[in-house]
């Protein structure tokens, strides 16, 4: 990448910053992160909404060479703003983003607004003398810097309307924690659902993903080696992703990266009564093997491990969310999002892991307080009491299959 970014200059006004059918758009409410396709007026217009100036790539490669991309920007704490760009536009400001290896995974986001964003502000200069009148909104001025978290914390809990992103912004905000990137929740998300069967008859539902770490970024796991395709390709903590734990998968080693076996361990004996392989006894080959006959397995007969919380609770080092507040981020993030995402499958079985997990949701939808086992360093203080629940976790999952082959 060159020393000066050409998003570092600022360029003249975007051609379409007050094209009628743009200004449109801009006004309709979409707060969706996944980039959506729309004929307005004539115009092919690619949209999607996010948190800060972020260039997906997905939505770049939907662009006609005669469409406009609107990107909503929707800061924490700050006003809405829209940005329009050309093909063209997109091409010779930001063109150099598609060399960086966040690319490859999908996308570009800025920390702070790049200078360059300013000449592409919706609604921001005179219209062109070529462009039919109409009445032009406001512009929305930039801000300098994202808000922090703690000036951005509204007083209430956002309605239960808002979006994704927009509802982690106000936890985030609400915890007084560093937030994970969007491209990283997205990514948890992307490898949850990689492996979700067809219908979820069997739910694992454990506390919450590792959060992101400042040197996770950019990390690419070529998961391709096991013999399977099609996987996401950005690294995060989650025992789905398969380079969480095999550092040789992946582009760069990640910082502390062990892993979390125990969790391999009771999707192996959910599956087929077997440990995961250690690495002391195994090669990178024959676990990569083992885990992927395991999750195809899981896949087959409907069971799901899914996350109480959709936002990682591990914050790293040393940092601790208040148990208040972790239990109110568990039971609101389940409502609003882990449930409604299997609801309609209807399962049949929900077992929670983690007795914290069953107190803090009991009373929620799905949830049987008959069905959890103890979390696996819960032996310590009980020994022998999670080997017990486990057993008897995969002895209640085995009737699924049998149900399936009955029916």
């Amino acid at each position: 990448m060159p020393t000066s970014r050409r998003w570092q200059t600022r360029p003249s006004p975007g051609q379409m910053i007050n094209h009628p059918a743009v200004l449109a758009e801009a006004q309709r409410d979409y707060d969706g992160v996944r980039p959506q396709k729309r004929v307005v007026d004539g115009l092919t217009i690619v949209t999607y909404s996010r948190p800060r100036v972020y260039l997906d790539r997905e939505a770049w490669e939907m662009l006609p060479a005669e469409g406009v991309l609107l990107m909503r920007v929707r800061p924490t704490g700050g006003k809405k703003f829209a940005l329009a760009f050309t093909s063209q536009e997109l091409e010779q400001t930001f063109g150099e983003v598609r060399k960086t290896e966040s690319w490859d995974a999908g996308c570009y986001h800025f920390p702070t607004e790049p200078p360059a964003a300013r000449a592409f502000l919706v609604g921001s200069a005179s219209p062109d003398r070529n462009t039919p009148a109409r009445s032009v909104p406001t512009p929305i001025t930039l801000t300098s810097r994202p808000a922090t978290a703690k000036s951005a914390q509204p007083a209430t809990k956002p309605a239960a309307s808002v979006g994704f992103d927009e509802w982690a912004a106000w936890w985030y905000a609400r915890l007084g924690a560093r937030p994970e990137s969007a491209e990283y929740l997205a990514a948890v998300s992307a490898w949850r659902n990689a492996w979700r069967p067809s219908q979820v008859r069997g739910v694992l539902l454990a506390e919450s993903h590792v959060a992101e770490r400042q040197n996770d970024s950019g990390i690419r796991v070529r998961a391709n080696i096991s013999g399977i395709s099609g996987l996401p390709a950005q690294y995060v903590r989650l025992v789905y992703c398969l380079g969480y734990g095999e550092s040789d998968i992946c582009s760069r080693t990640p910082i502390k990266n062990s892993g979390t076996v125990q969790y391999w361990d009771i999707l192996g004996q959910v599956a087929r009564r077997q440990n995961q392989p250690r690495k002391s006894v195994s090669t990178l080959s024959d676990r990569l093997r083992w885990k992927v006959t395991v999750l195809r397995e899981l896949q087959a007969r409907g069971i799901w491990l899914q996350d109480a919380s959709p936002l990682g609770l591990y914050l790293g080092s040393g940092a601790r969310i208040s148990p208040r507040l972790q239990s109110e981020l568990m039971r609101d993030g389940y409502t609003r999002w882990v449930w409604p995402s299997v609801k309609e499958d209807r399962p049949e079985k929900v077992w929670v892991i983690g007795s914290g997990v069953l107190s803090t949701l009991t009373g929620l939808p799905g949830i049987d307080r008959e069905r959890m086992i103890i979390q696996p360093q819960g032996d310590r203080n009980q020994p022998g009491r999670h080997l017990e629940g486990l057993l008897r976790m995969a002895d209640d999952l085995d009737s699924l299959t049998q149900n399936q082959i009955s029916a």
